[in-house]
């Protein structure tokens, strides 16, 4: 039985979560823009939450602490569907975005789903793809190193990755930076004098029993500039716990959720405040949203108000400030929370007596319903947005057909839901499932071409995976199958 001051700090945990902290930022207005791409302007894709997943055995082993993470997070099990045709899925979504318009891309975080060796290679082969037509910079989610709070030790990420499957935070750090020179080498192809500055350099990740592992360190962060004609990116890194933070509160209840919350250290801060230049516009793009940072931090300042923190959102307040001296107009752009809808918005960032407002902008997931990147016109006033997704590649006759008449009364069979158990281990069932998606033939049902049948699967089984898909498609109107 939980004891009383447990449950008292799960419920407030709870509350700060999910309610947006009125000192933060304003309520999203939801945009749907009817008007064509602007030209000859900058234009940026937006793509994150891929989370690829490892197939390894070790994804088998019960990895969560205990099950309470997972109210939050699809972490260590996903559906059959999504994990095979994750890398399509991604391709695609950025294929269309560079169609109307993106010149270079921001990979905002969880690009893997356990920081898992296997789940690194598919990351590379995809980003291969996309660097085929367009440069893609990458940066670091909670997902890429701790997972959903329950791959923070060797030991818990060695039970999911598998032995010998397992990445350390620097080595993922060092794979996304090699993507990221090569991508700055493609961007100077088009502009010449932009210039990309890293932590990686300097990174240093210590290991100290009884804490992450590889999580403490005044340098153990992956954060970097771009800098571009009027324009300079700031790009943090969302898979860090605070030390001097969550660590000092040892429940083990709040210890599995570290790896779902945005904490930024102060050393990383004043990385990126160093390197701020005058430009017409600052983008600072992180995984973590202002509502996941102001969850955090307002959680300390309650239970640890000795930590002396004066922000809602920590020390990412002093960047802003810093960059509003410097830049006419500041944004924020981030994802984690896999938003059905593109969202933007003026969000409002204080501390103490001082203000900032900037532009802000949230960006779904690309293997989660609806499936989706963004391009965005950061010099346009507002900002305009667009939304690239599956909807655009979906065939809708034979999708409907394939549907209809196969996959319907077998969702479950096909890997389009996790409900693996009556197949046994979750590996066992993704095989299996593996085995029933290979034997579709997409001649079979008039797709197109392979990808399009594999845009269609993924589709579904990212809106099944969501716990909406009705029995009867044809009533609702947001799937693919019956946008109007």
């Amino acid at each position: 039985m939980e004891q009383p001051l447990l449950k008292t700090v799960k419920s407030l945990y709870l509350l700060f979560t999910f309610v947006i902290c009125s000192c933060a930022h304003d309520s999203p207005k939801i945009v749907s823009p009817t008007q064509s791409p602007p030209t000859n302007t900058l234009a940026i894709g937006l793509l994150a939450d891929t989370q690829f997943q490892s197939t390894h055995p070790g994804i088998q082993a019960t990895t969560l602490n205990s099950g309470w993470a997972d109210i939050f997070s699809n972490s260590a099990r996903r559906t059959a569907a999504q994990v095979k045709f994750a890398g399509v899925g991604l391709k695609l979504i950025a294929e269309e975005a560079h169609k109307k318009g993106a010149q270079v891309f921001f990979y905002l975080g969880d690009a893997l789903n356990n920081g898992c060796k296997d789940e690194l290679q598919r990351l590379i082969d995809a980003v291969l793809d996309i660097q085929k037509f367009a440069p893609v910079f990458l940066a670091m989610g909670n997902h890429d190193y701790l997972a959903a709070g329950m791959t923070t030790t060797g030991d818990l990420r060695e039970a999911t990755c598998g032995i010998g499957n397992t990445l350390s935070k620097y080595e993922i750090a060092n794979a996304f930076e090699q993507i990221n020179q090569a991508s700055l080498a493609i961007l100077r192809e088009t502009v010449p004098s932009a210039s990309y500055v890293s932590s990686f350099p300097k990174m240093e990740c210590n290991v100290v029993q009884g804490v992450p592992i590889e999580d403490v360190g005044l340098n153990c962060f992956f954060a970097f500039v771009l800098s571009m004609p009027d324009t300079l990116f700031l790009i943090g890194d969302s898979s860090h716990y605070d030390q001097n933070a969550f660590l000092n509160v040892s429940t083990s209840e709040l210890d599995e959720l570290k790896g779902i919350n945005g904490w930024i250290q102060q050393s990383q801060v004043d990385f990126l405040t160093r390197h701020i230049q005058s430009r017409a516009d600052t983008v600072f793009l992180t995984h973590y949203s202002p509502a996941d940072f102001s969850s955090s931090y307002a959680l300390m300042r309650f239970f640890l108000p000795e930590l002396g923190f004066s922000s809602d959102i920590g020390p990412v307040a002093d960047l802003f400030f810093h960059a509003k001296l410097l830049s006419s107009r500041l944004h924020w752009y981030w994802a984690h929370t896999h938003d059905s809808l593109l969202k933007t918005s003026i969000t409002s960032v204080r501390s103490c007596k001082k203000k900032t407002r900037l532009r802000s902008i949230a960006n779904g997931s690309t293997t989660d319903y609806p499936n989706y990147g963004t391009v965005v016109f950061p010099k346009e006033e507002p900002p305009q947005t667009f939304a690239t997704g599956l909807c655009d590649f979906i065939e809708r006759d034979p999708c409907t057909t394939l549907w209809s008449t196969t996959l319907k009364e077998n969702a479950d069979k096909y890997g389009l839901t996790r409900d693996y158990r009556r197949y046994g281990s979750y590996l066992s069932y993704y095989k299996l499932a593996s085995n029933y998606l290979d034997s579709l033939v997409w001649t079979d049902y008039g797709f197109s071409d392979e990808e399009a049948m594999q845009a269609c699967l993924l589709h579904i089984a990212g809106y099944l995976e969501k716990g909406e898909f009705p029995q009867d498609v044809s009533r609702d109107r947001k799937f693919c199958l019956n946008r109007d």
